[in-house]
């Protein structure tokens, strides 16, 4: 069975419906420019969706010449489309999303995992997926950065009663989301990675954003488990009504991580699951893996995958595109780490401890601004320029924005600093300095967009 026409009426009966059933390889979008290649390879249907720019309703036709097999709309059309076409009125775009949404989701039986945090959300996701899947399971993961209301809606059109699991971000950035999000979701497991100070202009200090984040287990009973990182007191010093496991450094945790050595090129330690011990070989040098890694055992443990299962992938090459990705350069003009999918103060300082372990005779980082860190973004930039003394073996500093001026503040005198206000900016500066011998570190917010400077280096783009 999948999500069907007969399905969606009887959610929302005041629908109007023209055209054929759903098929059951549909997909939504929200996003015209998304169909640009589908050539009809996928039914796509197209979500007319008003956002804060642009009102899908003006893309409905641009959908439908891109091979768009349908659009749900709760606005009238002004155009004649072809009969074929699978037409939806509703009251409500969204609201109708969100309803249907929640409805197919009461019908799923099996493990819905749930991943929150400050860091480590894709990162866990990821290698769970990983392991799941190499344990022979039928999984989706959610796709990319879906992890709103609106994303994690999609992602649960696209369940299917034969899936054996499903894994999902729940990201946000202001108080009362994680509440809306545990409530369309409903996870029967429900992690939460690390808590940071990302997002704290929205959400607060730390004892805030654990608050909104331990939301997750809103609807939670005595037959889900929460996952918690148990080295954390606003994590671990609370009642819960439900089972917990608890994972992190300390003993008083039931997955544990110890001995830990980080090496040029990987690391080693001992995991502790209870009371079995195993010595792992990790091929990073990032020691934030570890949280990420730990947190993955743990659900895919409490869904009984075999040991042997988990031991195998954790400890093979594992990337996530934009996160401490190591790329080389081409012409032989040596390293770069492209980590400039998003920053907090918590994550930069992990990447620049990571990356103090990477040998090389000139290495650079191009930091930019970590945003909305509200009133304390100042002293939270100031702090990684104090930071920097802990990585001695740093030859040159690029900082990219306005916060970052108060990282050059506070960073080392002897280290070679210059700051800009752009990516394209930060691109001339770096190129002199590129080499055989050369490491370069990309650190920022997404929304600095210093992905651009990894994409230009790495074409090679004048």
């Amino acid at each position: 069975m999948f999500l069907n026409k007969n399905f969606f009426m009887t959610v929302l009966p005041d629908a109007q419906w023209v055209g054929p059933d759903f098929s059951e390889d549909m997909r939504l979008v929200v996003d015209s420019r998304l169909l640009k290649n589908n050539h009809q390879q996928e039914k796509i249907f197209f979500l007319a969706l008003r956002g804060s720019h642009h009102d899908g309703h003006d893309f409905i036709q641009s959908a439908l010449h891109a091979g768009a097999s349908g659009f749900i709309t709760d606005r009238p059309v002004s155009f004649a489309y072809d009969p074929s076409i699978t037409a939806i009125f509703v009251k409500d775009v969204l609201a109708a999303l969100i309803a249907v949404a929640k409805a197919w989701r009461a019908q799923i039986a099996f493990p819905i995992i749930g991943i929150t945090g400050s860091i480590g959300k894709t990162s866990t996701k990821e290698l769970l997926g990983m392991i799941l899947r190499r344990a022979g399971k039928n999984i989706l993961l959610s796709h990319g950065n879906q992890n709103t209301v609106l994303g994690i809606c999609l992602t649960l059109w696209r369940l299917k009663k034969n899936h054996d699991a499903a894994v999902f971000e729940m990201g946000i950035s202001k108080r009362g989301e994680m509440q809306a999000l545990a409530d369309i979701l409903r996870p029967t497991v429900g992690v939460i990675t690390y808590i940071g100070h990302s997002h704290s202009q929205g959400l607060g200090p730390a004892s805030d954003i654990s608050i909104e984040k331990r939301a997750i287990f809103s609807y939670f009973n005595e037959e889900f488990i929460g996952i918690i990182q148990g080295d954390q007191p606003e994590l671990s010093r609370v009642a819960y009504k439900h089972p917990i496991i608890k994972f992190g450094k300390k003993m008083s945790n039931q997955l544990q991580v110890r001995k830990v050595v980080v090496h040029a090129d990987h690391i080693t330690c001992v995991l502790k699951i209870y009371k079995q011990k195993f010595p792992l070989v990790l091929p990073t040098t990032n020691a934030a893996f570890l949280n990420s890694m730990l947190a993955a055992v743990a659900v895919a443990y409490t869904l009984c995958v075999p040991i042997e299962t988990i031991l195998t992938v954790i400890q093979e090459p594992f990337i996530v595109p934009g996160r401490y990705e190591k790329k080389s350069l081409p012409d032989n003009q040596g390293l770069i780490i492209h980590d400039a999918y998003n920053a907090s103060p918590e994550s930069m300082k992990a990447a620049l401890l990571a990356f103090e372990k990477v040998v090389a005779s000139k290495k650079i980082a191009i930091l930019g601004d970590m945003l909305e860190l509200g009133h304390l973004s100042s002293f939270w930039h100031r702090q990684i320029g104090r930071f920097l003394q802990k990585v001695p073996s740093l030859t040159h500093l690029i900082l990219v924005g306005r916060e970052v001026e108060n990282i050059k503040k506070t960073a080392p005198l002897s280290l070679s600093c210059i700051l800009v206000p752009t990516w394209q900016e930060a691109v001339k500066a770096v190129r002199p300095l590129l080499g055989a011998d050369t490491a370069v570190l990309v650190k920022a917010s997404r929304s600095i967009a210093l992905h651009n400077i990894v994409e230009t280096l790495e074409k090679n783009i004048s």
